[in-house]
């Protein structure tokens, strides 16, 4: 038996609508045969959590499927060169070449062919977990694998949002509240939030979420961005913009936020707020970014820029410090995840290539290391569906070829 349901829900980090489709299957075949490898799809706006990405609120109240489907994709795009940045705006850093040899790398298959979809992370980075109901009798839950293999166990029936250090978890109750819970003691509280879906700061000390305060298309739609402590007190408005929303926390006192300060204006603001004092930082404006995710540590940020209405010369890859101070465009084109505070990780756009490569840039300096030879170790990721851990160590993904959960071990 196979059915398809789609749910639908907010996309706190870009303010706009993401479809999440759930797969039921019989549990004994795993849907049959693995699903075509899907396209990539375009880029949407990202923040990073080791823990499942802006889906599991409303997954706790309805969901009874075994595999999560529609990983948001890599970018799609001609492939670029992976060289050096070139300038296009401010604090660009002194060119420098590629290292022209790639360091070994190793690659591990985890799972089982067909069985799960959008991997994630234990908050210390030796687990890799995923939504699953591996057999007919067996809970709906979140399961693990150690990253050294081994069989998958049920860590968790509780499905919700969990803060990055993994203290906590959010999720709705059967009344629709969000409640907050502390993993090792269960002690719970209700956040007065209308059952909104809640982003946690890195140190787990605030909660921040969206409500609309106007209607009409999403440009013009204005967006509340309301903050609390954890245990849902001292609840206030913190701003309000149009046609954009939270992309996430850069620290427990910093949002990174996404939108127009008029509903009337064309151009998008991503920028910096103190809830402390409300000092704004205005990094970027454009009309159309998208993936932007932002390091550990909150002090660089990636986006990408697509189909500019202005014009190709502002479209791809472009990295900016937290302060503003540095600014510049990348050569290479792809999808991008963060390894740690300064290494960014890039999967070149390369359709025609039958293998992906790993690229890895400093930020602070623009140097781009190849840290995998297509080669000596083929691979190719499904639908942009990667994760990177929380040590920077490993990188797992769903396979193209048989889709499992590979895990590549990184060895600098």
């Amino acid at each position: 038996m196979n059915c398809t349901s789609t749910i639908t829900q907010r996309a706190a980090d870009s303010g706009q609508r993401a479809a999440v489709t759930i797969r039921h299957h019989h549990a004994r075949t795993r849907c049959g045969s693995p699903p075509p490898n899907p396209q990539p799809l375009t880029p949407t706006t990202e923040g990073r959590h080791p823990h499942p990405p802006f889906l599991l609120l409303v997954l706790a109240v309805g969901l009874v499927a075994c595999n999560l489907g529609a990983a948001l994709g890599t970018p799609t795009s001609a492939s670029m060169p992976a060289e050096a940045p070139v300038e296009a705006s401010t604090g660009l850093p002194p060119a420098t070449e590629a290292v022209p040899t790639p360091v070994t790398q190793t690659l591990t298959r985890l799972t089982e062919p067909g069985c799960c979809v959008q991997p994630f992370w234990s908050a210390d980075g030796r687990q890799v977990q995923f939504i699953d109901k591996p057999e007919h009798n067996l809970p709906t839950g979140i399961y693990g694998v150690s990253i050294d293999g081994g069989t998958p166990r049920l860590v968790s029936e509780r499905i919700g949002v969990y803060s990055i250090d993994g203290r906590y978890v959010a999720y709705l109750n059967t009344d629709g509240q969000t409640i907050v819970e502390e993993v090792a003691t269960g002690s719970q509280a209700i956040v007065q939030n209308g059952g909104k879906y809640v982003v946690f700061s890195p140190g787990s000390q605030r909660l921040a979420w969206e409500e609309f305060v106007s209607s009409g298309n999403f440009d013009q739609q204005g967006t509340s961005v309301k903050i609390s402590n954890v245990d849902g007190s001292d609840i206030r408005e913190v701003t309000v913009l149009y046609g954009g929303g939270i992309v996430g926390w850069l620290d427990d006192d910093t949002l990174l936020l996404l939108g127009k300060n008029t509903p009337a204006e064309e151009d998008r603001v991503l920028f910096t707020l103190s809830v402390i004092d409300g000092t704004r930082i205005d990094l970027a404006v454009q009309q159309r970014m998208r993936t932007i995710r932002m390091a550990p540590g909150g002090q660089w940020i990636v986006y990408a820029v697509t189909l500019d209405p202005d014009g190709p010369e502002d479209d791809g890859l472009w990295l900016v410090s937290a302060d503003g101070s540095q600014h510049y465009h990348l050569d290479v084109f792809g999808g991008v995840q963060w390894r740690d505070e300064t290494r960014l990780l890039v999967v070149p756009m390369d359709i025609d290539a039958p293998s992906h490569r790993l690229l890895q840039i400093d930020a602070p300096t623009g140097q781009v290391t190849p840290l995998t030879d297509p080669a000596q170790l083929p691979f190719r990721i499904s639908g942009g569906d990667w994760s990177v851990s929380p040590t920077g160590e490993h990188i797992v993904f769903l396979n193209a070829e048989d889709q499992a959960l590979w895990l590549l071990t990184l060895s600098d």
